[in-house]
């Protein structure tokens, strides 16, 4: 039946900014607790109803939860929640259907069960909350008088609960999305962690093997692990190697100078390796004074130079101190 059906001309409006607040507040929820608390709100604004439950899907679980439940202790909230798939929530989740049952004594069919409430219901009112095609929820009013919800009462409800629908959806799509962002930046943070590992050589000495493409942040990134661990390690070398990178722009040059700035600005020398044909090329088309300090062609030719100078690498820090 039509809603204009149910309601007289004059009520007309009354119903249509009832049917506006709805979608404001349930829309307005940025949770699955403020879904329930909007739902409440409206409910409490409809109908004076003795028992109110809101089920909703985990979407990170998949398990029900029971964001809400009215007039239960705190022992028939959980066996609510345990048996509720058994019960009314499980059944309207899976027929997808709403459950009207106006006179509980005088139904017929026995759709509705027994439950251990502390007041004797008379008539029940179960909606599923369903988002494409899926139930990922279930509202459930229960009173103590019998035809306590009418036909407008189903129908505002049964809308509300298609907007509860939607706007879980958009709650449960932004909330996979933010753990996706979440999961991407922490595996580029592992990313950058492995494609700049830093090790101790032996005492005094740190390499840092770089691969990639690196640019301005990666260099930031750099800095912030590697200049802590000279101070920490009181290292009088570090080997920079850029034997695995592949490419440079003229901002990422720009930052080697200034680590091997603050490298011996710490009373550490900072040797630099691995400088390849094309990286050399870049650097010099770029233009530009790009002094780095001491060079060589292999890593291990400057572990080398470290190995039998280290009285001058130590004689070069102490003049820098």
């Amino acid at each position: 039946m039509a809603l204009e059906q149910l309601v007289d001309h004059a009520q007309t409006q009354t119903l249509v900014d009832f049917l506006s607040m709805v979608v404001a507040e349930i829309s307005l929820a940025k949770d699955i607790d403020g879904l329930a608390q909007a739902l409440i709100a409206i409910v409490d604004r409809l109908v004076d109803t003795e028992y109110l439950s809101i089920y909703f899907v985990d979407d990170r679980t998949g398990d029900l939860v029971l964001p809400y439940a009215r007039n239960f202790s705190e022992e028939e909230r959980a066996a609510a929640l345990r048996t509720a798939k058994d019960r009314h929530p499980g059944r309207v989740m899976r027929t997808r259907e709403t459950l009207h049952i106006p006179d509980v004594v005088a139904d017929q069919q026995k759709n509705s069960q027994e439950s251990r409430r502390s007041f004797q219901v008379k008539s029940r009112l179960w909606m599923p909350i369903v988002y494409n095609a899926a139930s990922v929820g279930a509202m459930g009013l229960a009173a103590m008088r019998t035809h306590a919800y009418s036909d407008l009462h189903v129908s505002v409800l049964g809308f509300a609960c298609q907007i509860a629908a939607t706007t879980y959806g958009s709650i449960t799509n932004e909330d996979r999305l933010l753990r996706k962002v979440e999961f991407i930046e922490q595996q580029k943070e592992e990313l950058r962690r492995l494609a700049s590992p830093m090790m101790e050589v032996w005492h005094g000495v740190l390499a840092l093997p770089l691969i990639g493409t690196m640019d301005a942040e990666r260099f930031t990134i750099v800095a912030e692990k590697l200049l802590p661990a000279v101070v920490e390690k009181r290292a009088k070398a570090v080997i920079v190697d850029l034997t695995g990178i592949q490419s440079m722009d003229a901002d990422a040059v720009a930052h080697l100078v200034r680590l091997h700035g603050a490298i011996s600005l710490l009373g550490c020398r900072c040797i630099v390796s691995g400088i390849r044909y094309e990286i050399a090329k870049q650097m010099t088309d770029l233009g530009g004074d790009f002094d780095v300090g001491a060079t060589f062609r292999t890593l291990s030719q400057a572990l080398v130079f470290t190995a039998r100078n280290g009285s001058d690498v130590r004689a070069r820090a102490r003049e820098r101190c």
